[in-house]
């Protein structure tokens, strides 16, 4: 797979880089959840989705507030529609002007654009992003079901042409076999090294063994919760990353 190099590490260098979102509503509360990061946690995502800004100055400060408490771990920003997940309706005007405050501000090491907020806003964030130096991980959510193997890779592959320097693709499992064909398409989309890298997953506690899993199906990153879930089936970090080092200790050690 491709490098992807961010202004604070590499994300797909070593293991598994293991991933916290940021929910809080309030500065008190960004302030409070950040004081809990340890050692362990290499990426830190905010959730700007959850929190109640209403002016240009509140959205930056807490973007700042979060860049200066993490220290020197990888920043990811993103907003989460509620059509796939997120907490607050936003119209595509502010979504667009949203993520152009937090790619100019200098701070962010990644940004997420969803696949679906239409092929113009996906074209114009990527190469805002690029010019600041920003990666950008291209995103689908589906919080429904999961899609044919044959859906799943067209939507990484449709990612991968518009520009995405990380593709991510999360699904809602409604049996065991649907586990299972995450990991399968999972694993054949990241097999070339011609590709960008993946982070993929299947949601709830069915889809469990696939944030475990995470090297085995050749997806770079894992996310868990640090104090709030962000998503159907995540674990407390610190169980993750125990079973995440030991999973490379089985698995990573043998290839």
């Amino acid at each position: 797979m491709k490098t992807v190099k961010t202004r604070h590490g590499d994300l797909n260098a070593g293991t598994v880089k293991l991933c916290v979102p940021v929910c809080e509503r309030e500065f008190n509360g960004i302030e409070q959840a950040c004081a809990l990061l340890q050692e362990g946690i290499d990426v830190v995502e905010w959730r700007m989705d959850f929190f109640l800004g209403k002016t240009k100055a509140d959205w930056l400060n807490a973007l700042h507030l979060i860049r200066t408490q993490i220290k020197e771990r990888m920043l990811l920003v993103t907003w989460r529609t509620k059509r796939e997940g997120g907490v607050q309706e936003c119209s595509k005007e502010e979504y667009v002007t949203l993520l152009e405050w937090m790619i100019a501000s200098g701070e962010a090491d990644m940004i997420d654009v969803e696949l679906f907020s239409g092929e113009d806003t996906v074209h114009h964030l990527i190469q805002l992003a690029h010019t600041h130096g920003v990666s950008v991980i291209l995103s689908n959510h589906d919080m429904q079901k999961t899609p044919s193997n044959e859906a799943m890779m067209i939507r990484l592959c449709a990612m991968e042409r518009m520009g995405a320097d990380i593709v991510k693709l999360a699904v809602m499992p409604e049996s065991k076999h649907d586990v299972y064909r995450l990991l399968q398409v999972s694993s054949e989309y990241s097999a070339s090294k011609d590709r960008p890298p993946a982070i993929t997953m299947a949601m709830g506690s069915l889809g469990l063994i696939t944030r475990i899993c995470a090297e085995m199906s050749g997806s770079v990153m894992s996310f868990a919760a640090l104090n709030k879930a962000s998503a159907p089936g995540q674990l407390p970090w610190e169980q993750l990353l125990e079973l995440l080092r030991l999973f490379h200790a089985g698995y990573g050690n043998s290839q």
